[in-house]
């Protein structure tokens, strides 16, 4: 299974959307009450309970395709990939759940040959569903696609005309075209297209270097490095003694995995443009991220050169202290940053998450500095997460736990907040939360590192 490559928790209750009521109109009735249990988890994103339910039920009414489906799903979201596979293949056995079904085979499987074949089957037997047609265009545009993309995306946003994800990925399709007009259609109204829309407001001439390069960054800046990387590249080949259009596109490689040939860019942008400092920035990361720390270090200082007081840079040094583990330097620089920018919380979060990570709190100093990020950014539950596991790290069981209902408030779906909890209520001995917090660890992160730590601790209480 491709298992670091499947989208699966973002798109678990697509595959299940169809109101599928065979099982709620069954006779048996406890089997009824479990489906519903299993949906209301599932629309919770509590996979492991719905997976729960859903298994019962299988039990009561024998492998129906709609239970098969959903089974399948939670199973996928949890990342147990041979028991999704096998519940899928049930379900894609009857026509009513054969297109969801076959798209989540074609998502699991990892050989192209055989995904390709899958999702030919899932396009033909759920073209007018456009849910799976969203999936198939999630999965072009990931791999950056976009030409073979159009004809699936043109029929989900016809069947679906205000989805807005169906429609930010069509303005972008406009942009690519050169059609900023058409583009700014799409995006009327929309939130998540203001980054876009607002690059495109300005008015550069559509196919200049301009154009490209500020509708990259607008793109850059909502995740959308695929499409930047494009555009970038325009941009480039338009203006190749531009050490934006370079650096921009190299970030964007690097962001998709191309570590060589970013560095290589990288590195001769910054023999070109030596005063240009977003390359030194782009650059450091790029060497840290290979593991090249001393490099990295030496890029920042270049960085810091050009523009001393630059407290993201500060930072960048400090991530690659610590990750080397000279926590003594590392603290010098994350303090140094919150220094230069005392009212920007994104550098105190920085502090206070180095204090509580690494140095276990060093006594109230993680409490201090989680504080202030509170009160920075009084409604960012990884404010209010740091703070909590601050004062568990004190001893302060009670403003932990208050700390941390705030967090889960404002984001029940953090990892973090979530093991934190755990850990929390397992110190406390309240043994339920702890098992439902803990489980929620794995719903949302089923793998990584607070995964690990939430089976460690699962083991101790089972």
């Amino acid at each position: 299974m491709a298992h670091g490559k499947v989208l699966w928790r973002a798109a678990a209750l697509i595959l299940i959307l169809p109101v599928l009521t065979c099982a709620a109109r069954d006779p048996f009735s406890d089997a009824g009450r479990l489906v519903a249990m299993g949906d209301a988890h599932m629309r919770s994103g509590e996979y492991t309970l719905a997976r729960q339910a859903y298994a019962e039920a299988i039990s009561a009414l024998s492998s129906r395709p709609a239970l098969c489906l959903r089974l399948g799903t939670a199973q996928a979201a949890l990342h147990e990939w041979e028991e999704a596979t096998q519940s899928l293949a049930l379900a894609a056995n009857a026509p009513w759940t054969r297109a969801r079904a076959l798209t989540g085979l074609a998502a699991a499987e990892e050989d192209a040959y055989r995904a390709g074949c899958l999702w030919a089957d899932a396009l033909r037997a759920g073209w007018n569903d456009p849910h799976v047609l969203g999936r198939y265009v999630d999965m072009i545009w990931r791999r950056g696609d976009f030409a073979q993309s159009q004809p699936a995306l043109g029929r989900w946003l016809r069947l679906a005309p205000s989805d807005e994800k169906a429609r930010l990925r069509a303005a972008i399709l406009r942009v690519l075209e050169d059609n900023p007009q058409a583009a700014m259609v799409l995006l009327r109204g929309m939130d998540a297209g203001g980054p876009l829309r607002a690059a495109l407001s300005v008015g550069d001439a559509p196919g200049s270097p301009e154009f490209y390069l500020r509708a990259g960054v607008a793109l850059l800046s909502t995740g959308e490095h695929r499409a930047a990387q494009v555009l970038f590249g325009r941009a480039r080949d338009l203006a190749p003694d531009s050490p934006v259009a370079q650096t921009y596109y190299a970030y964007c490689l690097h962001l998709a995995g191309d570590e060589a040939g970013a560095l290589g860019l990288l590195r001769d942008a910054a023999a070109r443009w030596p005063s240009y400092p977003l390359v030194w920035y782009f650059l450091g990361e790029a060497e840290r991220d290979a593991g090249n720390f001393a490099a990295a270090r030496a890029h920042y200082g270049t960085l810091l050169r050009l523009d001393p007081k630059n407290a993201a840079a500060c930072v960048a040094m400090a991530d690659t202290y610590a990750a080397e583990n000279l926590l003594h330097d590392a603290e010098a620089w994350y303090v140094r940053a919150t220094e230069y920018a005392p009212q920007d919380g994104r550098f105190w979060l920085a502090l206070a998450r180095f204090y509580v990570e690494h140095l276990a709190g060093v006594g109230g100093n993680g409490v201090a500095a989680a504080r202030k990020v509170v009160s920075l950014l009084p409604e960012d539950p990884a404010a209010h997460d740091t703070l909590g596991w601050a004062l568990f790290l004190s001893n302060d069981l009670d403003g932990a736990r208050a700390a941390l209902d705030t967090a889960l408030r404002l984001d029940s779906n953090d990892p973090s907040v979530q093991y934190h909890a755990g850990s929390l209520y397992y110190a406390l001995g309240d043994r339920a939360k702890a098992l439902y917090h803990l489980t929620r660890v794995l719903d949302v992160q089923p793998e990584g590192r607070f995964a690990d730590l939430a089976r460690d601790l699962l083991r101790q209480l089972r």
